[in-house]
């Protein structure tokens, strides 16, 4: 008898343990899925963008690296000299979205990293308060194939602002 219950008991628990697994399943698969969707927000980034203006060429090149992360490198060429460049990296951990700029022969070539304080439709804006400068990084997307950037901040008592303007380029396509 006491075989018998003990027999009884122990499949009460398994049967009782495994239909609490079996429902908590979808959820924390949902969840898995649902997880990068602030990144998933800012993939109308993903391309390559440039800008050509007289002897000056830039241009930024955004690539999924996976669902939690966006890369990215940009430079400006002046007749064919390099004359900025920089790694890029948008990611998201747990509710928050992070954009970490490695910008060459700047802060000892120190990553710095911005967070997202708000998204609107096609633009996002980044802040780091702390940094000396740009505090702020914005992304928009006035059309469909081009991208408004711009950094600002405080400069020794004064605002600054530098705008990037870029077209898609079509033909190189990475989504």
């Amino acid at each position: 008898m006491k075989l018998f219950a003990m027999v009884l008991c122990t499949s009460i628990l398994l049967v009782s343990c495994n239909s609490k697994t079996a429902e908590k399943m979808p959820s924390e698969e949902k969840s898995l899925v649902e997880s990068y969707e602030k990144l998933k927000e800012l993939s109308w980034l993903i391309g390559e963008w440039t800008n050509t203006e007289g002897n000056e060429f830039s241009k930024e090149t955004w690539t999924r690296k996976n669902d939690s992360t966006f890369s990215g490198f940009s430079y400006t060429q002046v007749e064919n000299d390099t004359v900025f460049a920089e790694e890029l990296l948008l990611s998201q951990k747990a509710e928050e979205v992070y954009l970490t700029v490695v910008a060459y022969g700047q802060n000892s070539d120190t990553p710095i990293t911005f967070t997202r304080v708000s998204t609107e439709e096609n633009a996002a804006t980044f802040e780091n308060k702390l940094h000396d400068f740009p505090q702020r990084i914005v992304y928009t997307q006035p059309t469909s194939d081009s991208i408004h950037a711009w950094v600002e901040g405080d400069v020794n008592g004064a605002f600054q602002k530098i705008d990037f303007y870029f077209k898609k380029n079509e033909r190189f396509s990475l989504q």
